[in-house]
């Protein structure tokens, strides 16, 4: 199960700011949540391999989806570029700390119990942070409903937003 658990080279952490700021962070991040939350669950009740697969693919793109979100609401966040500076640190450690402790504490629950306590761990978790977002993240200002806007962003092709 390793191959599927773990994918290396294929970071969620490589995505953009600039992405999930014209996307409109407060619209995505709920789904993304959800959709993950509910993913893990499926991995943790995969019935087969193949089944544990496409279950773990549906996972993949919901972090593509709030990795990119969570920093441009931190960007929304922290208007001073010292702020800003200082919370995207903070989180760059969180994620850099999850990485190293992430195998270990997936290999302790491996051991004690079942490969699936690896994907059921995210549940609570996913389900506090969807409770969180919707009491605490508010649409930030100028982003209502709007059309697709089609403005090429900095340093992204059209299509990798």
């Amino acid at each position: 199960m390793t191959a599927v658990t773990s994918s290396p080279g294929s970071s969620p952490a490589s995505g953009s700011t600039t992405c999930g700021v014209r996307s409109g962070t407060a619209a995505r991040r709920r789904p993304g949540l959800t959709l993950f939350t509910v993913a893990s669950a499926a991995c943790g009740l995969a019935p087969t391999a193949g089944a544990l697969v496409v279950a773990r693919l549906v996972q993949r793109a919901a972090a593509a989806v709030l990795v990119p979100s969570s920093l441009a609401l931190l960007q929304a966040a922290h208007p001073d570029p010292r702020a800003q500076a200082r919370a995207v640190g903070v989180w760059g450690g969180v994620a850099g700390i999850a990485a190293a402790f992430g195998p270990v504490v997936g290999g302790v629950l491996t051991d004690a119990a079942s490969w699936r306590l690896v994907f059921f761990v995210n549940v609570p978790i996913g389900v506090a942070a969807l409770l969180l977002t919707v009491r605490y993240v508010v649409r930030p200002e100028g982003h209502g409903r709007r059309g697709l806007d089609r403005r090429r962003p900095r340093r992204w092709p059209r299509w990798a937003c």
